[in-house]
């Protein structure tokens, strides 16, 4: 029995083992931290990975824990509308709850290893699988060519909030974004995203109370209802980080190494497609070295998922570009008014 080593158990890494036939594959997954209290911002589940997340068997406990979003809006400072769409409903779950329900999916028989990965050639197995995000040591070490993550010179604060909001909802003005989303079970997900002034990962050095007020700031340009929102939120669940990207690339398996997930293609947060490009990647891996092995399955994999993923990272940094423009932000919005598309 063939044995695959997955570094890393967010959502690429537990996916990939609950989509593995534990019959054919003796599978360890790798995970530094395992008991650390995961971010509780809300991730949209889009219909076509909500088909991926039914084919592993953890579909009906997303469907528990999420709410289902059937209006989504783009709006400037000021609340007018740029852009509605009510198609491709997506559920949003937080991440909490879509980590235990991958997890309940995990067979019984996967060997979980609480470890700090830092040479993975060195780790068993005729697969070594990096599931381990942005900073990948198996990409860093395995992979070769353009390996380091780079910094877009945006930053990032998110939270939940007790005060509940209808609609989702995405309000762009000034270089920043503002966006706000129900939750199931009541409260608001939020996010805030745009130009640093000055060193951008300063902001990971904010203490819990500055990054508080950095965020009910910036939320307070935004309307009333923006702020009411996120100063509710308890500042030490306010998460800030300055935004990462992978370099462009398409090889993502090399020798017994093979990438998925964010460690693959890291992609800014404005499509809101990371966390669901990294679970089309585990079960497209996962189904096919179930059905052709390991060396047919990655070969599988790699035609389905890696232009797919690029294109998809590639379109969120344009979309990153266009909502958080400094100057010129009326003529956007007239422009993209003025497109027949909803």
């Amino acid at each position: 029995m063939d044995t695959i080593s997955v570094v890393g158990g967010g959502i690429a890494g537990l996916a990939l083992v609950a989509a593995l036939d534990p019959g054919r594959f003796r599978v360890v997954l790798h995970e530094q931290s395992p008991d650390r209290p995961p971010a509780g911002t809300a991730l949209a589940m889009w219909p076509e990975v909500m088909a991926a997340l039914e084919r592993i068997g953890a579909a009906s406990d997303v469907l528990r824990d999420s709410l289902l979003i059937e209006r989504l809006q783009v709006a400037d400072g000021a609340h007018r509308p740029i852009m509605t769409t009510t198609a491709q409903q997506p559920q949003l779950i937080t991440r909490p709850r879509l980590l235990a329900a991958l997890d309940a999916a995990v067979p019984a028989s996967v060997e979980r290893v609480t470890t700090r990965v830092t040479d993975p050639a060195k780790l068993p197995g005729a697969l070594i699988v990096g599931a381990d995000g942005v900073h990948s040591v198996v990409r860093r070490r395995m992979l070769g060519g353009r390996v380091d993550a780079r910094p877009v010179g945006l930053v990032a604060l998110r939270g939940v909030s007790p005060v509940s909001t209808d609609e989702m909802v995405e309000l762009w003005s000034g270089g920043w974004l503002c966006g706000l989303s129900p939750v199931a079970g009541g409260g608001s997900n939020w996010y805030l995203a745009g130009w640093a002034d000055g060193d951008p990962g300063a902001i990971e050095r904010l203490d819990d109370a500055q990054a508080h007020d950095l965020a009910v700031s910036h939320a307070a340009t935004f309307g009333a209802r923006a702020r009411e929102v996120i100063a509710a939120t308890a500042p030490a669940t306010v998460l800030r980080q300055q935004l990462w990207v992978t370099p462009a690339r398409l090889r993502v398996a090399r020798g017994r190494a093979v990438l998925i997930g964010d460690a693959a293609h890291a992609m800014c947060p404005n499509l809101g497609r990371g966390a669901c490009e990294s679970i089309l990647d585990a079960v497209s891996l996962g189904t096919a070295i179930n059905e052709r092995g390991i060396s047919g399955g990655v070969r599988r994999y790699r035609r389905e998922r890696v232009v797919r993923a690029q294109g998809v990272k590639a379109a969120s940094r344009a979309v990153l570009a266009l909502s958080t423009v400094r100057r010129g932000g009326e003529l956007r919005n007239r422009v993209l008014r003025a497109l027949p598309v909803r």
